[in-house]
């Protein structure tokens, strides 16, 4: 969903650039983004805010069910009333604390995580528990096995002589 004022609309430039994947994506102008997003949240959608200062990280989120995610910008992140209709806001975590990533490079990591989700988990299925901690095994030394007797000796028997008929 991209705004209607203020926003640049497809045009054949930004078809040729996304290599046509524009004309696969759904696509939709609103006058309002909140009226957008509470549309999409009666339809069942939860929103997922991304930002720098986000306060879960996007594999923390159950993101196989329908899910709206709203891109901050690069500049000043989501606006207030944006992010409050959120049910979620995620940040990718980074390195250092001054890094970020542009909007394009958060989105394709984030749809990357969803892609991810959707192919490893069933939807609304809870995450996989978390393996146990290995535990210290000690090891027990067992005698060695004694070696096998040695077979016995076969004897030959001979054969009785044969009776004429």
């Amino acid at each position: 969903v991209v705004p209607h004022d203020r926003a640049a609309t497809t045009t054949a430039s930004a078809i040729k650039a996304s290599a046509g994947a524009l004309c696969r994506v759904p696509f939709a102008r609103e006058i309002t983004r909140l009226r957008a997003l509470e549309l999409l949240k009666e339809k069942g959608a939860w929103i997922v805010g991304a930002e720098a200062d986000g306060d879960r990280a996007p594999w923390e989120l159950d993101l196989t069910v329908p899910t709206v995610l709203v891109i901050g910008g690069e500049d000043r992140g989501l606006r207030r009333l944006t992010r409050e209709a959120c049910d979620h806001v995620t940040a990718i975590p980074m390195p250092a604390g001054d890094m970020s990533l542009n909007a394009a490079d958060a989105a394709t990591l984030l749809l990357y995580e969803v892609l991810r989700q959707r192919k490893t988990r069933t939807p609304g299925a809870p995450k996989a528990p978390k393996a146990p901690k290995p535990t210290t095994t000690t090891t027990v030394a067992l005698p060695a096995p004694e070696a096998p007797a040695a077979p016995a000796a076969k004897t030959k028997k001979k054969a009785a002589p044969k009776k004429p008929a």
